[in-house]
């Protein structure tokens, strides 16, 4: 298996593995896929015993790329990212191994270059293939959560109703906010007059917080820490990223909570 940039030579045969499946991908002639190469990040092709067995296109968030999935990520995604737009492979020679290396080949760089990943899968109705293979690489749908535990304050409230896991909050806990802390986006300790994003406050806003799996697998320098569901200030003034709503409301709904529970932010 050799993964290599797409030449014009390999247009003929890119445009006939499209046309298997544009019912799936969308129609891609000789002009439109001439026109994406021009911009995209990566054009590649997978050969296999001389003979292309499929491709990938990828553009970063800066192209003039017309696809709505593609401006839907760029209007939502303030910061850079690579767009896996389609891999298409030839139906004769799949189980190969062909999707595999292609997607190892992006990801790899994508790791290097310290971007993150963006796609599609049909998720209404279900392509439940596809949704396990991207599963299995690590990919979730943008913006949907798993709840990991409950953080709750002892000295002020009794322990909540839940499925979830809980721990009390103690006056040493934090949170690191610093980019530049290996342990960012973790709880700390920190020792009484440390700076640090203590869970201890006195506006009660953090009496209850729902931890989340948000920029932990793996995290990512400035990308987000410490985004939390936790009570609302009053008049639901805005948060600095995190869900809040009012505190016997969080409490009704911890009640009905537990480990496979998810959120969705939109």
């Amino acid at each position: 298996m050799h993964i290599r940039p797409m030449t014009p030579a390999d247009h003929d045969a890119v445009v006939e593995l499209n046309r298997a499946v544009e019912h799936l991908t969308a129609p891609m002639d000789h002009a439109r896929l001439a026109w994406m190469v021009s911009m995209c990040e990566i054009a590649d092709v997978a050969e296999l015993d001389g003979e292309v067995a499929g491709f990938v296109t990828v553009f970063d968030r800066h192209s003039d790329y017309d696809s709505r999935h593609y401006a839907w990520f760029r209007n939502h995604t303030p910061d850079p990212f690579w767009y896996l737009d389609r891999i298409v492979v030839d139906a004769n020679l799949r189980r190969r191994g062909v999707a595999t290396a292609i997607y190892t080949s992006v990801e790899e760089r994508a790791r290097a270059a310290g971007l993150p990943v963006y796609l599609e899968v049909n998720a209404d109705p279900p392509n439940e293939v596809s949704l396990a293979f991207h599963r299995a690489r690590g990919y979730r749908e943008l913006g949907r959560f798993r709840l990991k535990r409950l953080w709750w304050r002892k000295d002020r409230i009794t322990r909540p109703q839940t499925g979830l896991p809980t721990r009390p909050i103690r006056p040493e806990d934090a949170w690191s906010e610093d980019p530049a802390d290996r342990r960012y986006n973790r709880p700390v300790k920190r020792i009484e007059g440390e700076p640090g994003d203590r869970l201890t406050r006195e506006d009660g806003l953090y009496d209850l917080i729902i931890e989340i799996d948000h920029n932990d697998r793996p995290r990512v320098a400035r990308r987000g820490s410490a985004v939390f569901i936790h009570i609302a200030r009053d008049g639901f003034r805005p948060t600095a990223g995190c869900v809040a709503l009012r505190r016997n409301d969080l409490l009704r709904l911890l009640e009905r909570l537990g480990p496979h529970t998810s959120i969705v932010i939109r």
